[in-house]
């Protein structure tokens, strides 16, 4: 199933996102280019107070050695972001969001955000792809809600819907990507979380998820693989 960001095209049966928290050195780039992400998301969230030229640098240093969309993220607290977020308003985050705008080709912000409109209209101005997120680390809830989720992320007008939710069984992980499946014709990226669902995080883009996430330096969420790791046991299913 065929997933375009800005100009970039993807088809293959086992897309996976490569998460870049500002962690890994410019020396481990060339390293990554040889893992072959099929998109990268920058996790602003994760990285180090830094000035925002530095920020953009880092963004334009990886870039000139990944030829893959990016996509750009700066998570709440509330829904699992990483010790910036804590230091960090809507208004701020809006603020990094649009300064970074033209450095990647997408943007990741969470439906419930009180900011998700002004993001949803920056997208649709600067031309970059919009996915609207909910994420839950408590529970996979009922098909009803998540149902729910999907219909109030497309009236959000998201390009691709993400929806993440910690599996307590693996028929929780099953029946979120089983929700996949029946809404596969929806650009939609659906992530089992928890130790539990770690196996069945690499077999989501066969249940219809757009991609999954593994990391490049450093995890960002329960159960995730290094990029590595994930193409290793990807190759050998």
């Amino acid at each position: 199933m065929a997933t375009t960001i800005g100009r970039f095209t993807f088809n293959v049966q086992f897309p996976v996102a490569g998460v870049y928290t500002g962690k890994g050195t410019e020396k481990m780039f060339p390293t990554w280019r040889s893992w072959g992400p099929d998109l990268v998301e920058v996790r602003l969230d994760h990285f180090d107070p830094k000035p925002l030229p530095e920020y953009l640098r880092m963004v334009q240093s990886l870039k000139a050695v990944l030829p893959c969309p990016f996509l750009l993220t700066v998570r709440s607290n509330k829904e699992g972001g990483g010790p910036l977020s804590k230091s960090l308003d809507d208004k701020q985050r809006y603020f990094l969001f649009d300064c970074l705008a033209e450095e990647v080709e997408g943007i990741d912000v969470e439906l419930a955000s009180l900011i998700a409109g002004k993001v949803a209209a920056l997208c649709a101005q600067r031309k970059k792809t919009l996915v609207v997120s909910v994420h839950d680390f408590k529970r996979t809830p009922p098909d009803s809600v998540l149902i729910s989720w999907l219909k109030k992320a497309k009236s959000a007008k998201a390009d691709v819907v993400k929806i993440a939710c910690h599996a307590a069984s693996l028929e929780d992980a099953l029946r979120l990507l089983n929700f996949a499946l029946k809404n596969r014709k929806t650009p939609l990226v659906a992530i089992p979380m928890g130790d539990l669902a770690r196996p069945l995080r690499l077999l989501a883009p066969l249940f219809g998820s757009r991609w999954a996430y593994a990391y490049l330096d450093s995890p960002t969420a329960p159960g995730q693989y290094s990029l590595p790791n994930f193409r290793d046991i990807a190759r050998r299913l």
